[in-house]
């Protein structure tokens, strides 16, 4: 987006991949937005000032290139310029089965919410599971089950919170 561009009467926006300044430039020059969709790749980036927007109340964040350690610091880029966000969902595709296991144990970016999102009323995770060669049936219910039980305890009374599991 062009610098001092203002599209004031826009609520709704869906685009496709950007990155953090596509996204600081988005929130800048919407400032009625309400709801937005974006794709984004998971590489760590830093605003060199961050940029709150108080109207969006709702938001689906898919992550198209999944790199393990840096999704948390990531996504706390962008969920820290939208603190009145009251929905967000978030869908997150991992093809590579040997990082399966380390969602047993992850934190369902719990931390991020609490310190990013303090109104989050509703919170759903859809991640998808591809090429789980490594893993038999018995195993991967295992793992499902274990990853399940983990984000119920990550969030419960706290928001809305939903997880769904698609393995391949």
């Amino acid at each position: 987006m062009n610098p001092g561009v203002s599209l004031p009467p826009l609520h709704i926006l869906k685009v496709g991949c950007i990155n953090l300044l596509n996204y600081k430039a988005i929130l800048s020059a919407c400032p009625n937005l309400r709801y937005l969709d974006i794709s984004i790749t998971a590489y760590y980036q830093v605003l060199p000032n961050i940029v709150f927007h108080t109207n969006l109340v709702q938001m689906i964040i898919r992550i198209v290139d999944y790199v393990s350690t840096v999704i948390d610091d990531t996504l706390n880029s962008y969920l820290l310029c939208v603190p009145y966000l009251k929905r967000l969902t978030v869908h997150l595709a991992i093809f590579d089965y040997r990082r399966v296991q380390s969602f047993v144990d992850y934190d369902w970016l719990g931390s991020t919410i609490d310190h990013c999102l303090p109104k989050l009323q509703s919170f759903t995770f859809y991640v998808y599971f591809y090429n789980l060669i490594g893993f038999n049936e018995s195993q991967i219910t295992n793992i499902m089950n274990r990853i399940n039980e983990n984000f119920k305890i990550v969030h419960t009374n706290r928001y809305r919170s939903r997880l769904f599991i698609h393995y391949k």
